[in-house]
């Protein structure tokens, strides 16, 4: 089976590729001329990927409060190819976010969740949506209630 050589940058939910390369010494240039323009970053990696393999990246739920307590982080097992969206949840006095991080490490679940965690506070989504979901609980007889996120990155 044949290689890739890709070229990634960043950490956590700043991981990115930056290029991908038939071979290895066109990625190492790429890596050398990054190294240099950005002196004041961590240098580029590269990583081998060969062609036509899965690259499996486990996909992990958990819950976060606002202040940033985080319960159970557990691998999530979609149904068929369903799609996992996050979504606030208000079950009578609780609120917290169900959030579905996609990385290697269950480590760095609480890191990558916190930093989106901040955004929503950051952008005063969190608050607004808690208050349609109290809103919406008044108006019917059902105490739980959730509502997806609107992705602010």
């Amino acid at each position: 089976m044949s290689k890739v050589y890709v070229v990634t940058s960043g950490h956590y939910s700043d991981y990115h590729i930056v290029s991908v390369w038939a071979k290895r010494e066109e990625a190492e240039r790429v890596v050398a001329l990054v190294t240099i323009e950005r002196a004041w970053d961590s240098p580029p990696e590269i990583e081998e990927w060969e062609c036509g393999k899965k690259k499996w990246i486990p996909l992990w739920k958990c819950d976060i409060t606002k202040s940033g307590d985080i319960d159970d982080i557990r691998l999530s097992v979609p149904h068929r190819e369903e799609v996992q969206r996050d979504h606030f949840v208000l079950n009578g006095g609780s609120e917290y976010l169900v959030m579905y991080v996609r990385c290697g490490d269950k480590k760095d679940v609480v890191k990558i969740a916190n930093e989106r965690r901040t955004t929503l506070i950051a952008s005063d989504i969190w608050d607004l949506t808690m208050r349609e979901l109290a809103k919406k609980a008044k108006e019917s007889s059902y105490r739980f209630q959730t509502a997806d996120v609107s992705d602010p990155r």
